[in-house]
């Protein structure tokens, strides 16, 4: 690959940033209600709920940093349809520190969903995608 190849546009930089940002942020809740949901539902449970979205969220970020077009359309599909569901966690709910991470979270994977739809990321992976 060329060097040029290499070269990620600030809309894709900016995307995955906002994406491992938002995921972290999320692990605040996680850490939160994790007593709640283990005595819920038991530790292996509680474990394999946070463990096996992070792991996919983890291998899609890095297939779109590593210009898999597929990888980026499906981790847009997936920012865009989870919009409702932080919507629906917010709506008539007294506001508390739950509600801002919420809001802070979906606000930076709609914000990378939207920088993975705009033109530069868009050209940038289908540019020579054969040699990738």
């Amino acid at each position: 690959m060329e060097s040029s190849d290499t070269h990620w546009p600030r809309t894709v930089q900016l995307a995955i940033g906002l994406s491992i940002a938002g995921l972290f942020v999320g692990l605040i809740n996680t850490f939160r209600l994790w007593e709640l949901q283990q005595a819920r539902f038991g530790f292996f449970y509680t474990l394999a709920q946070v463990a096996i979205p992070i792991i996919i969220f983890l291998g899609l970020l890095a297939l779109v940093a590593r210009r898999r077009n597929w990888a980026r359309i499906l981790l847009v599909t997936l920012f865009f349809l989870s919009v409702p569901g932080y919507a629906l966690t917010l709506y008539g709910r007294p506001w508390g520190i739950t509600e801002f991470v919420q809001l802070t979270n979906g606000s930076y994977f709609l914000a990378s969903g939207i920088l993975l739809s705009m033109r530069q990321s868009r050209t940038w992976f289908r540019r020579d995608a054969s040699a990738t």
